[in-house]
């Protein structure tokens, strides 16, 4: 009888069940993944460095430039009387002379000629005393060159009659054959402000032989007196 009774109890607690439960299970717990870094392997191995090449620096060659050499060009001779030369005398037919010098011809820019009293203490004189230029040349050469020259001036201050002032006497150094030569003639005649004074050359002299001591010389005679001239100085 007890027996019957336990099974009845069984049976009634099985019928309590609720229908669809189901049986509970413990969560197994997942594994934690450690995230490792990849190392990369060492490089062990010795390598020799690396030989930088020399920078080598290209030669420049400099092209030589072919220098023409050009030469003096020889004087005209005889001198052209178109460009005012004429023969002095016919006494010395190998004397030329010039004049009237152009401006271009006034200053030392030639080589092959001769400049005489050209000194910029003599040019500067010229702004002061009555003062000209002449030009000569000799088919010979001269050991130096003696002009005389006759220097007019107005006969007053408010005239424009000219009168003989005085005269000058240059002595100039050598020339070589068919060296032309300029010279510069200045006198000591104060032009006191006028442009009417003239120095005009009468008489060249080409002389040879053993040259006087007094070459690059001036001296004026004037006639009131003898004046010492400024431009009394070797050129």
């Amino acid at each position: 009888m007890k027996v019957k009774v336990l099974l009845l109890a069984c049976a009634l607690s099985l019928s309590m069940t609720p229908a669809g439960a189901a049986p509970t299970s413990k969560a197994t717990p997942k594994a934690s993944v450690k995230a490792t870094a990849k190392v990369a392997p060492k490089n062990t191995s010795t390598k020799a460095p690396i030989a930088k090449k020399p920078v080598v620096k290209k030669r420049v060659v400099r092209k030589k430039k072919n220098v023409k050499v050009t030469q003096l060009p020889k004087p005209v001779w005889p001198p052209s009387a178109k460009l005012g030369w004429v023969v002095d005398n016919a006494a010395s037919p190998d004397i030329y002379v010039r004049k009237k010098v152009p401006s271009a011809d006034l200053i030392a820019s030639d080589l092959n000629k001769k400049y005489f009293f050209l000194t910029d203490y003599q040019k500067q004189a010229c702004t002061k005393f009555a003062c000209s230029a002449i030009q000569v040349v000799s088919t010979y050469g001269c050991g130096w060159w003696e002009i005389t020259s006759t220097v007019y001036g107005p006969i007053s201050g408010s005239s424009t009659v000219l009168s003989v002032k005085g005269t000058l006497t240059s002595v100039t150094g050598a020339t070589n054959p068919k060296q032309e030569a300029l010279v510069y003639l200045i006198s000591s005649e104060l032009l006191n402000g006028s442009k009417l004074y003239q120095v005009k050359p009468i008489k060249v002299v080409c002389t040879r032989g053993t040259p006087p001591e007094n070459r690059n010389t001036q001296s004026y005679q004037s006639i009131d007196g003898p004046k010492p001239s400024p431009s009394t100085t070797n050129s």
